[in-house]
């Protein structure tokens, strides 16, 4: 019985060690997806349809055999590609007005979206669904104007979706930012970006970028492809720096809105006021959204918007500024700490009052570490917090440390860093790398000292660590 226990779980092992190479299968789930468009676009769209669903098919078994890894998880959002297209080839919309079919497609995909959120536990921070900067969240979306402008010289559509009625025209408007905007905006920048990073890595935004460009081969435009890319390469950029999909979602609403609406009115009713109003409308909306895209990345690359002395919704007391020479004005939070101390902190940021896996303590000159190791996924979003100087950074947590270390929460504290912008992102990554060779480190040991519950852990996480020469050790251990 014994024997065949074991032979079983190293079938189980050899198929999901298969299964959990995340980066060439997944790649293959997008060119299968771009020639089943191809299929629908050129050849016939049943035959499209067909390899749509069985592309389905394969993602949701993926998913089933795949979870809780990291590519399990990406193979499960990544169905929502397929029923795009299976929604939209399969229903009746020819019975309806054209522009009912965009809320009948969007309702059963909002469905769908919904439960895959709730099935992995998604959280709206992760989703992107806060305002962030209000006010650079609306230039984002001014540059919809000239986006839209830019796509229809590119498709043309030759008449508007409604004729033209304010009223209908403003229903219209709204129709397009829900069921455009918001739920494309929301799968692709929402899921399936949050879900692609700890799978793909610094290749996920490329990656869904050219998932969104691949679903509009069926407007038979390779320049449009190649314009819906780089647009989808903007706005997750956008996504990634200001953790918001408000802006992006506006701007892809009125994108549609000036592509379907203005533009062919524009063009069907000619006018000096509207020839000289549009180009200057495009440049201004152009100016401020590119202006505030370089303002964006800017300040994610030097880190400005990261070290903000101001208290958030921490478990911990906020400590005031450092002092002006250099010095903490404060103790250290995490230096004392008793393990029963640790615990609590542990239960404070994480919810979960089980003991995790492994605590970690980290010092090093000018940096102090307490972490924390558990078999569980950890939604909560503020569950590493990074102090500077006595400060608390609250967007620095999300970024300290690589994707993939999702189930890890604790306190991190640095003396000070670099005012030079290029120096502060060298401190950050060293202090980082140090921090995740710590953990490595001690995952070692507790596959060698405690198998049972490496084998927990490997189970929850082991599809994170895809690729290396560590993670080649972590399934040597994970099969022993």
């Amino acid at each position: 019985m014994h024997q065949v226990m074991s032979d079983d779980r190293r079938i189980v092992s050899y198929v999901r060690r298969r299964l959990l190479q995340p980066v060439p299968l997944i790649w293959a789930y997008l060119i299968f997806t771009a020639a089943a468009e191809l299929l629908t676009a050129l050849v016939n769209p049943q035959v499209g349809q067909l390899a749509h669903v069985l592309l389905l098919g394969v993602l949701l078994a993926h998913g089933a055999l795949a979870l809780p890894t990291a590519a399990g998880r990406i193979a499960l959002a990544l169905t929502l590609a397929p029923l795009i297209r299976i929604l939209s080839l399969s229903m009746p919309l020819i019975r309806f007005p054209q522009l009912a079919w965009y809320p009948i497609v969007s309702l059963p995909l909002f469905l769908a979206t919904w439960l895959i959120i709730r099935y992995l536990r998604l959280s709206r921070r992760q989703l992107g669904l806060q305002t962030g900067d209000i006010v650079s969240q609306l230039m984002i979306a001014s540059g919809g104007i000239s986006l839209g402008v830019f796509e229809y010289m590119i498709l043309k559509p030759e008449m508007p979706l409604v004729p033209f009625t304010w009223p209908a025209f403003l229903l219209a408007t709204l129709v397009l930012l829900v069921a455009t905007g918001f739920a494309e905006e929301l799968i692709f920048r929402g899921v399936l970006q949050t879900l692609a990073f700890p799978a793909l890595g610094r290749y996920a935004l490329v990656y869904v970028s050219l998932l969104f460009a691949v679903l509009h081969i069926g407007y038979l435009s390779l320049v449009d492809v190649a314009f819906v890319f780089v647009v989808g390469m903007v706005f997750a950029y956008i996504v990634a720096w200001s953790g918001s999909i408000l802006g992006v979602t506006l701007a892809h609403g009125l994108t549609n809105t000036v592509l379907f609406l203005v533009m062919p009115y524009a063009a069907q009713n000619i006018s000096a006021e509207l020839n000289q109003a549009l180009p200057w409308l495009s440049a201004i909306s152009l100016t401020l959204s590119l202006g505030t895209v370089v303002r964006l990345g800017w300040r994610a690359r030097a880190g400005a918007g990261a070290p903000k002395a101001v208290p958030s919704a921490s478990p911990l007391p906020a400590l005031p500024q450092r002092g002006s020479q250099g010095a903490p004005a404060a103790p250290s939070r995490i230096a004392g700490l008793t393990a029963e101390g640790e615990l609590d902190l542990y239960q404070r940021l994480t919810g979960d009052f089980a003991e995790p896996l492994l605590r970690v303590r980290v010092e090093e000159a000018g940096l102090r570490a307490v972490l924390f190791v558990s078999t569980r996924r950890l939604p909560v979003a503020d569950r590493l917090q990074v102090y500077v100087g006595g400060a608390l950074a609250p967007d620095l947590g999300v970024r300290f440390l690589p994707p993939q270390y999702g189930f890890v929460a604790g306190v991190v504290e640095l003396d000070a860093l670099p005012d030079a912008a290029l120096a502060r992102v060298g401190a950050l990554h060293r202090a980082s790398r140090l921090l995740t060779r710590s953990l490595r480190g001690h995952l070692d040991d507790l596959g060698r000292s405690r198998p049972e519950e490496f084998q927990a852990f490997w189970a929850a996480y082991g599809g994170y660590f895809g690729v290396g020469p560590w993670a080649q050790r972590l399934e040597v251990q994970a099969a022993g």
